[in-house]
């Protein structure tokens, strides 16, 4: 893949068709890279993860109504995905960070309370949906140094983190309603088998 600042097209693998944008690298749908489960990262040092995280940072920021950017969005198989973490005041006044890098992210833990969440995707411009998430989550994940952390999320954070990490196991917000169906069902069966 090339992340030449002067290239205008994302070359996601030989098989799939070059995705033509006039001022993004955002891959839309229906590109089959949208639908592949990103292999996970063992070197956060490695420059061609070092380049997802810049260009995924890039097409964050530049969006003021983006909140996230899984990297199979931008073309790469990579574990990766940036956010604008929802910051408290006090945390706004000190400067902080609101942009994380997240790799190799993965839910342990959901919450039963579940809350509707009315979202878009820039994959897929133009379509909004209500789904369903977990109203809290437990995480596992390394941050941009490598080091592994463990978070417990909820609000706008725990929602931001199940849309990008559902990109990352290869599905999209469209289906994320069937996805809870299901996972409501696999726990009823769990019940049940006790």
């Amino acid at each position: 893949m090339s992340y030449d600042t002067e290239v205008k097209e994302i070359e996601t693998t030989p098989e799939v068709v070059k995705v033509k944008t006039e001022t993004s690298r955002i891959v839309l749908a229906p590109n089959p890279c949208l639908n592949r489960k990103a292999v996970n990262v063992k070197k956060v040092d490695d420059i061609e993860v070092k380049k997802v995280i810049y260009f995924l940072t890039k097409e964050l920021t530049s969006n003021s109504y983006a909140v996230g950017l899984a990297a199979n969005q931008i073309g790469s198989n990579k574990n990766i995905f940036v956010f604008k973490r929802q910051v408290s005041e006090a945390e706004r006044a000190l400067n902080l960070e609101m942009v994380q890098v997240i790799i190799n992210a993965k839910i342990i833990q959901t919450s039963k309370d579940m809350v509707p969440s009315l979202e878009g995707c820039l994959s897929y411009p133009g379509i909004e949906r209500q789904v369903t998430r977990h109203a809290r989550i437990t995480v596992s994940y390394r941050n941009q140094n490598g080091r592994h952390m463990m978070s417990i999320l909820d609000g706008e954070n725990a929602l931001i983190w199940q849309h990008e990490i559902e990109h990352l196991n290869g599905g999209n917000f469209t289906q994320a309603k069937l996805w809870a169906i299901y996972q409501l069902e696999q726990k009823a069966l769990k019940q049940e088998v006790k």
